[in-house]
């Protein structure tokens, strides 16, 4: 009879307790996004991967940890966004795909199609963008600065394949409103949210999609 092989890993090599070490020593937040981050983690991530060796971690992981996420749904502010009428249609659906993938604001606005991989489901975030004239901080790209995976989840494929049919002959996904080689502007989002009557500064903002609980 086959005995299941223990794994020899230190207790430190686990998801969680990487993950705190990584939350405790980062100190360019504030307490406020901080305890919602460290919240997010402790009800969405932890109970399904916090044990397990980071090094055994696969995209299949996250992939399930993201429809989980979206399975329980966020549906306020949900049905705000597919209410929202005062703007872009891009501008719809760049708030919603933002939800979807937790990305940066930088993330979102610089991204090219080309990163875009429909087939595989999978979104490839480059280390750093060709910098656009004129538009500041546009060569940033992950933020590590070394490429990055996000899986793709169905819902962010179909937000993905309607923005498409809106921006896909260009290079940028998400164009600005006035000039399609330039992108969007980075208070569009912000702006939107407080059109569907959020206060981005006390209930939720773009960037803060990322540490929802």
């Amino acid at each position: 009879m086959r005995v299941a092989k223990k794994c020899a890993c230190s207790p430190e090599t686990y998801f969680k307790a990487v993950a705190l070490g990584w939350h405790k020593s980062n100190k360019a937040w504030s307490e406020n996004h901080a305890a919602r981050l460290l919240a997010c983690m402790s009800n969405h991530i932890f109970p399904l991967i916090g044990h397990l060796p980071v090094t055994e971690l696969k995209t299949r992981h996250f992939t399930a940890l993201l429809k989980g996420i979206e399975e329980k749904g966020l549906p306020e502010l949900l049905a705000r966004i597919d209410g929202y009428m005062a703007g872009r249609t891009l501008t719809r659906l760049a708030v919603t795909l933002t939800l979807h993938l937790f990305i940066r604001s930088s993330e979102l606005r610089f991204a090219r199609w080309r990163e875009i991989n429909f087939r595989n489901g999978i979104w490839t975030l480059p280390s750093t963008h060709d910098t656009i004239a004129g538009v500041r901080y546009s060569g940033r790209g992950a933020k590590m600065r070394t490429p990055h995976i996000v899986p793709l989840s169905r819902q962010a494929v179909a937000t993905l394949r309607q923005i498409q049919k809106i921006s896909g002959h260009l290079e940028l996904v998400f164009p600005g409103d006035h000039n399609s080689y330039k992108p969007m502007c980075e208070n569009t989002v912000n702006k939107a949210l407080r059109l569907m009557a959020y206060d981005t500064k006390t209930d939720v903002c773009g960037h803060g999609f990322r540490a929802m609980d």
